[in-house]
């Protein structure tokens, strides 16, 4: 049976640092674009990025543009008459807010078709003291070894290409694409914490598949290989446990490396429904060195369902804490990176 997943889509789900790296747009000649495929058919009525700073800023625009046969903004808004964008000028109020822009005209796109969807000036007075800021990166994150999607940026008035990617989004009325992370953080528990349990909560849409089972799961933490590190990971339906394994830190590399990939160890796996939500959890059970999970932050529970490029799409996600192996206790917009290997579907 083929292992489907880790459950996410496009690129790496994992972000290594909660450091904002930025781009300036202080010229009227300077900008940001992401390229990138349309998932489905839709009709985009938003455009979002991150703001870092805005001083005394001019008014921008942003919306889609077209490309040119480098795979490079061609520098004209699409749309013609009715161009598929908005101008908007950024407060100080707004720094470290994710924003949403509305475009004047929304724009219809295929499945498949490459979106080029770009920031840049509009009007007024621009340069050092009057410019703003946004995040193209999340500390070490690149686009890796991906070719596409990818950003561009301009700088003097020429485009190029570049193998990052910050957090940026496009809406529809009903979902959130893109990567709209409002800020990242690593949250550090231990046995003596409230709380002392932290998991992914995911729900497969009803009618996707008949049942499905859980191999294991991928996770970004802060684990550096120290044996009297310990813990328990465990697969749920609310408070019952489906299945369970534990670990230390003797079987891990080295310090430091906090990326792993872990499968349960049940013979036989729990058959699981869609429509049915299920929780991966991490208890602690050291005392004197405390486990941690990077958690993505969003501004509202539509982007962190919609996040294709980090997260699980589509499967509801939301954060399940609780303390003692008491109730547990929600939130859809701190999303842990945690991501269930889907497997053994049935239809």
């Amino acid at each position: 049976m083929a292992i489907i997943g880790p459950a996410f889509l496009g690129m790496s789900p994992f972000w290594y640092s909660t450091t904002s790296v930025n781009f300036t747009i202080d010229a009227s000649d300077a900008g940001i674009a992401w390229i990138f495929h349309a998932p489905e058919d839709m009709t985009i009525t938003e455009c979002g990025v991150l703001q870092v700073t805005a001083v005394s800023a001019p008014t921008y625009k942003i919306g889609f543009m077209g490309t040119t046969t480098s795979g490079l903004p061609d520098g004209t808004y699409v749309g013609g008459a009715s161009e598929n964008s908005t101008t908007f000028t950024p407060i100080a109020g707004d720094d470290g807010v994710f924003k949403w822009y509305t475009l004047d005209n929304s724009y219809t796109v295929t499945r498949g078709q490459i979106l080029c969807m770009a920031l840049t000036y509009s009007s007024g007075t621009i340069g050092a003291s009057n410019d703003c800021t946004w995040n193209v990166r999340w500390g070490q994150l690149s686009s890796g070894t991906y070719g596409f999607p990818y950003q561009a940026t301009e700088t003097a008035g020429t485009w190029s290409k570049d193998d990052e990617w910050g957090s940026m989004g496009y809406r529809t009325s009903t979902r959130s694409y893109g990567s709209p992370i409002q800020s990242f953080s690593a949250i550090t528990y231990d046995a003596n914490s409230s709380p002392d349990e932290y998991g992914i909560a995911f729900t497969l849409p009803t009618g996707s598949v008949t049942s499905y089972t859980v191999l294991g799961f991928e996770f970004y933490g802060d684990w550096n290989g120290n044996t009297v590190e310990a813990g328990t990971w465990t697969l749920y339906q609310d408070t019952t446990i489906l299945q369970s394994m534990s670990r230390t830190g003797t079987f891990w590399s080295s310090a430091g490396k906090d990326r792993g990939r872990l499968y349960f160890d049940e013979a036989t796996l729990s058959s699981l429904s869609p429509g049915t939500e299920y929780i991966i959890a991490l208890t602690s059970s050291s005392v004197s060195r405390g486990w941690g999970l990077q958690h993505s932050h969003y501004a509202a529970a539509q982007d962190a369902d919609g996040s294709t490029y980090l997260g699980l799409p589509y499967l509801s996600p939301r954060q399940a804490t609780r303390t003692d192996a008491g109730a547990w206790s929600y939130s859809s917009v701190d999303i842990p990176q945690i991501f269930p290997i889907i497997y053994e579907l049935s239809t």
